[in-house]
């Protein structure tokens, strides 16, 4: 059954009805926010299947425990969030990789606009950004000066050397804190450093430790339990405020319907808008979080239709008339109690009975080409547009030939490199019919950091962008 409109809203868009013969319509209860929402579900089940259906009724059953925080509440977590966030700037500091990751990034400031990359708008308006551009020239020095002093004091073995060079350290990481955003980046890396510690051979972490820790194996065991606490406190304070912001995703989510994009990704979209906005918030300058989610949720949403929806569309005279057809049978409902027939619809809205059967015909007809058909073993829906031909490109041998001896002297080319390159280019770039994968899925797969990944990816390029590889693809060029 179609959600229905409240009773009120009738009302004020409708005439009242006229006393007929016999006994009244029953007069329908009106619906509360959770009955529509569940409705929702139903549609949505019927529309892209049971498992986005179970999905969705998980996510409003937690709906219902999401409750707002109060504007006392909220400052309180943003101050949590913003001390912890200190302490693990700080904690950072014990580790020779954190200097290597800030050099780096400093080396990059070429330009007052790209402060805000690094640091948060916050302190640039603060300092000014001349200011703190010619202060990060100076910090980029006594990170250099701190990272090397590390280095000598733990091959000397210098419990006090090395315990001032990174109280230094810390001192200025917080004074000078990266965004938020870097830090957690930064975290990232050290997980790949973590796996070769914890099951590398012998030379990958002796190698290491002298020249990316500065500290020994036993130390660095007691310094990632005490940053897993620093993290598993952060996601904590920083689960609390999504879980209060869920509602709103959830409501800003429904308004992009419509659009082919099944409900539950639209809201995953908005989550994934919520964290960024958490992440990237900027509380020193004083502004309302709430308004700054809202339009990160809706950033992340609207490019999510944009590059998922591919929907078989009706002309927009057809769309506006369908409109007119919706409301009139929910106004009927609501009025009389049963669901409105052609015939009804026809008188309400003076149109030939065969029109609304026909726009009705061919509202059902309008499907989306990203509905999935079926799963693979491997995990991946089968597409509908995935079954549906192309007939330009199977109807043309010559495109098929020219598609085939691309896909030939591509793999030549390939052979060239070391098998683990080859397989970080065939990922990245989704070749041989694979899906192309992000740093972060590279990272995940291979167990070592996004940096390497990329490093691997350029010094790949380059190795193949040679004059003789260039004449084998000359004619792909044009």
């Amino acid at each position: 059954m179609m959600a229905l409109k409240s009773a009120q809203n009738s009302k004020a868009e409708t005439p009242e009805p006229k006393a007929a013969d016999g006994p009244a319509a029953p007069a329908l209860p009106e619906q509360t926010p959770e009955q529509e929402d569940f409705q929702l579900i139903d549609s949505e089940t019927a529309a892209s299947g049971q498992e986005c259906g179970k999905v969705l009724r998980l996510y409003m059953e937690q709906l219902a425990h999401a409750v707002p925080l109060d504007q006392e509440d909220e400052k309180k977590l943003w101050e949590q969030l913003a001390d912890l966030f200190s302490k693990l700037r700080a904690e950072l500091a014990f580790c020779g990789v954190s200097y290597h990751f800030a050099i780096r990034l400093l080396e990059q400031l070429d330009s007052p606009e790209s402060l805000t990359d690094l640091f948060p708008q916050s302190l640039v308006q603060k300092q000014g950004k001349k200011a703190l551009l010619e202060e990060s020239r100076g910090l980029l020095g006594r990170f250099s000066d701190i990272r090397s002093r590390l280095q000598q004091a733990f091959s000397r073995n210098s419990r006090s050397a090395l315990n001032k060079a990174r109280s230094e350290g810390a001192a200025l990481m917080v004074e000078y804190p990266f965004q938020n955003e870097l830090v957690l980046e930064l975290t990232e890396q050290l997980r790949a450093h973590r796996l070769v510690m914890e099951s590398g051979n012998e030379n990958d972490k002796k190698t290491l430790i002298e020249t990316e820790l500065f500290c020994s194996q036993k130390d660095f065991s007691k310094w990632i339990v005490r940053l897993d606490g620093l993290l598993k406190e952060l996601d904590a304070a920083r689960n609390k405020l999504v879980f209060s912001y869920l509602r709103m995703v959830f409501s800003i989510a429904k308004k992009y319907q419509g659009h082919g994009v099944p409900l539950v990704d639209l809201i995953q979209e908005g989550n994934i808008g919520l964290m960024k906005s958490i992440h990237k918030f900027d509380s020193g300058l004083g502004h309302r979080f709430s308004t700054y989610a809202v339009w990160w949720i809706k950033q992340c949403v609207s490019h999510a239709v944009g590059r998922q929806s591919r929907v078989i569309r009706l002309p927009a005279h057809m769309l506006t008339a369908l409109s007119k057809i919706n409301k009139a049978e929910q106004q009927f409902l609501q009025e009389n109690g049963r669901e409105a027939t052609p015939d009804d619809i026809a008188a309400r809205l003076d149109m030939p009975r065969e029109r609304v059967s026909s726009l009705k015909r061919m509202a059902m007809q309008s499907i989306s080409l990203q509905a999935p058909v079926y799963s693979k073993a491997g995990g991946r829906d089968i597409l509908l547009e995935d079954t549906v031909e192309n007939m330009h490109d199977g109807d043309d041998p010559m495109r098929n030939l020219a598609k085939k001896i691309l896909a030939d002297k591509l793999s030549a080319i390939l052979s060239t490199l070391p098998p683990r390159t080859r397989q970080v280019l065939t990922l990245r770039y989704g070749l041989n019919g694979v899906e192309p994968m992000s740093l972060n899925e590279m990272s995940q797969h291979f167990r070592i950091s996004r940096e390497r990944i990329r490093q691997i990816e350029i010094n790949a390029l380059t190795k193949i962008r040679n004059p003789e590889t260039i004449s084998l693809l000359e004619d792909y060029f044009s």
